[in-house]
């Protein structure tokens, strides 16, 4: 499966959640996340633009990887990702086999559904706030499409290509 992302930084939320709602998405939730992110002990992830997390929240907790980014104006990647009953216990678990925790990202989510795009607005404890649109499909072949499809709802919304951001939150904490 391959994830299609585009994230911009916003910096009004009501005026965006107002926007979306008049573009016909739906309010689904606001979740609470910590992801957990892993370093390898012998491969870099930052050198090899990879990711490893457990994610906490609110109703679910999930193991994730995520692979490098295969286009350089959107975030696209592919993703494996499995639910966990236990993360805590995972995390004692990866740990215990030599992968090292580097950093957490705390956020609160804001869900809309726009048709079958999900779309969050992100409040980034110590980072501020973004929107990430997301479409996942299942073979290369349909990424050109999906992310034409993102890149006009962001038009929609009036979001100036200079707000759109293509690090991952670890990325923007660790330059912190």
């Amino acid at each position: 499966m391959f994830e299609v992302e585009v994230k911009a930084r916003i910096e009004d939320l009501a005026s965006m959640e107002r926007q979306l709602l008049q573009l016909g998405a739906s309010f689904q939730q606001i979740i609470h996340q910590s992801d957990i992110y892993f370093q390898h002990p012998i491969r870099n992830f930052a050198q090899t633009d990879e990711a490893l997390r457990v994610r906490i929240a609110d109703n679910a907790s999930y193991l994730t990887y995520k692979g490098p980014k295969i286009d350089s104006v959107s975030k696209t990647r592919e993703e494996l990702e499995l639910e966990v009953q236990d993360p805590l216990k995972l995390i004692e678990l990866l740990k215990k086999i030599g992968l090292s925790p580097i950093m957490k990202v705390v956020k609160s989510r804001r869900s809309y559904l726009l048709n079958d795009i999900s779309i969050s607005i992100d409040t980034i404890e110590e980072l501020g706030t973004f929107i990430e649109l997301e479409l996942d499909v299942p073979d290369k072949g349909q990424l050109p499409t999906a992310r034409e499809r993102l890149f006009a709802v962001l038009k929609q919304l009036k979001i100036r290509p200079e707000k759109f951001e293509r690090r991952s939150y670890l990325e923007l904490l660790m330059k912190l």
